[in-house]
């Protein structure tokens, strides 16, 4: 029982490190969460008002999910592996849970189209360079004051 409760506490405070390792773990459940509620939201599914009101009390959930999941094990009469492990892994599942719910819903409106230009039936502006730069541009080096040979001052006239 001592041994389950160390390397349940180890993995957690290693889960809850900075270590790259423990980093590439946690982006690996946030995404799986996250990739499971964009299915759901593609299916239809909807939290209702539970969804924002998990997003807004986050932080009280979770700790109010450990705190039962510690009390669980201090008050349960004859520990064992196994009672510590159930809890774990029950507030596990409680966290996946309540991660779900409290991500944000993937705005998928089958009304929006993707950004285009609009259509319009007035002709294209096309007197004018579009491009200010390079050859033809007012100030480039087809403009009517431009020298023509390197050297050459504006106006005519050789430095």
């Amino acid at each position: 029982m001592v041994v389950t409760l160390g390397v349940v506490l180890a993995v957690a405070a290693w889960l809850s490190g900075p270590g790259r390792s423990a980093t590439v773990v946690r982006e690996l459940w946030h995404s799986g969460i996250s990739a499971t509620r964009a299915t759901a939201d593609r299916v239809g599914l909807r939290t209702g008002p539970v969804g924002p009101f998990v997003r807004r009390h986050r932080v009280w959930i979770t700790w109010i999910l450990v705190a039962a999941a510690i009390l669980a094990y201090v008050l349960w009469s004859h520990p064992t592996g196994w009672v510590v492990l159930g809890p774990a892994l029950a507030l596990l599942l409680a966290l996946a849970v309540a991660e779900f719910l409290a991500d944000e819903p993937e705005e998928t409106d089958a009304t929006d189209e993707p950004d285009e230009p609009e259509d319009t039936d007035e002709p294209e502006d096309t007197d004018g360079p579009e491009d200010t730069d390079g050859p033809g541009a007012p100030d480039g080096p087809g403009a009517p004051d431009a020298p023509s040979r390197p050297g050459e001052v504006p106006g005519g006239g050789s430095s």
